[in-house]
């Protein structure tokens, strides 16, 4: 897992210094992250590998960006704090969309 999400830092950082869009790098990242924790995960005979698949996509749970979209609601700038959250939401749907694929092609059936 620890390498599956070290290369998959790799990645967003090699794809946000060229400019990618933010979601759609956490859905390759996603991917690319979770595939490799699974194939891991399957060669050490693990019978957890969805596990390993979710474990290895952690790096991009974007908590910053969470506390500080609740942190603009409580002190009186909804319209600010929505915004990031809109942003945080769209980014874990990007990253979970990566995760299925992941699966996908790695034929998981949970």
């Amino acid at each position: 897992m620890l390498a599956a999400a070290s290369i998959g830092q790799g990645v967003r950082h090699l794809l946000l210094g060229r400019r990618f869009n933010v979601f759609v790098v956490a859905a390759i990242v996603g991917c690319i992250s979770a595939a490799l924790g699974g194939l891991g995960a399957r060669l050490i005979g693990s019978s957890t590998t969805e596990l390993a698949m979710m474990a290895s996509i952690l790096l991009l749970v974007p908590g910053v960006p969470s506390t500080n979209a609740q942190t603009d609601v409580m002190d009186g700038y909804p319209t600010m704090g929505s915004a990031r959250a809109v942003t945080v939401i769209m980014i874990m749907v990007f990253a979970v969309t990566g995760l299925w694929l992941a699966e996908f092609v790695l034929r998981i059936h949970t």
